[in-house]
């Protein structure tokens, strides 16, 4: 019987023509609510241990699965130090290491809490990072890629990210091919949001529609007013508008390349506790 309702949902998620259910009517709600002027901070993280010189920024992806990371590095003669985050996870991971002038190449050791979670060479120019990720020295590349973002950090010369989780809970109906009613089961979408600015957040977004069929995105969005923020990648296009206690996503272009059929990125969440290490 598994496996059978395994196949059905597969199934399904390639040739389900059913319209999804649209939460506009949640949207036009809020209308009324007084907005943030702008993205509160929730747990802020600013390590002022770094001695270095020269930082630069940066946005990418990093591994297999091409995960959403936003990095900062200094450069002190050939000393080099940093740290980076998932969009995903909104846990700082600390680098430390040299450049290694002979190769123009950099060799990080990746920490958190005191503990080794990773080894990082690349190598930087102009057109930003470009190597890989290894979990230890043996173990296989991992292949990463970033670019330099400007910031408008004010009087600070290091990220001050500000880490907040909206989510909504909801009820997914889940077919099992067998009878007319499909069970109700409890689900989660769920919204990380990291502020690197005034003028950009970095993001993980997920969520689930019926049958389970899901949805993901992760990016970097710019915010074009103070309450209002747009993530644009090839035909996709995401809209975030920005309340004391929620946060309204509309999916204003086709993004369907990245969500099942039954799976909906049109959503109100509500703010839950900011996230911590």
């Amino acid at each position: 019987m598994t496996r059978i309702l395994f196949l059905f949902v597969a199934i399904s998620i390639f040739y389900s023509c059913e319209d999804e259910s649209s939460a506009f009517d949640q949207i036009e709600s809020l209308q009324d609510k007084e907005v943030n002027t702008e993205i509160e901070e929730g747990k802020a993280e600013n390590d002022t241990t770094f001695q270095a010189t020269n930082w630069s920024f940066y946005e990418g992806r990093i591994g297999n699965y091409r995960q959403q990371f936003v990095m900062e590095l200094g450069v002190s003669g050939n000393q080099v130090s940093g740290r980076y985050f998932y969009a995903r996870h909104q846990k700082f991971l600390d680098l430390t290491g040299i450049l290694d002038t002979i190769n123009d190449t950099l060799r990080l050791t990746e920490t958190h809490l005191g503990n080794n979670t990773g080894f990082l060479t690349f190598k930087k120019d102009s057109l930003g990072l470009h190597g890989y990720w290894q979990s230890n020295p043996e173990a296989p590349h991992e292949y990463f890629e970033a670019n330099p973002i400007e910031l408008n950090l004010g009087k600070r010369d290091r990220i001050l990210a500000g880490f907040v989780k909206y989510n909504q809970p909801k009820i997914i109906e889940v077919y099992n091919g067998m009878g007319d009613k499909p069970n109700k089961e409890q689900s989660l979408d769920e919204l990380m949001l990291s502020k690197i600015d005034k003028k950009h957040f970095a993001f993980y977004y997920h969520v689930v529609g019926s049958n389970g069929h899901t949805g993901m995105l992760d990016g970097m969005a710019t915010v074009i007013d103070k309450d209002y923020a747009v993530y644009k990648q090839d035909d996709c296009l995401l809209t975030f508008k920005i309340y004391s206690d929620s946060i309204v996503v509309k999916e204003e272009e086709d993004c369907s390349l990245h969500r099942g059929i039954r799976a909906n990125f049109n959503n109100t969440l509500k703010k839950v506790l900011p996230a911590t290490d």
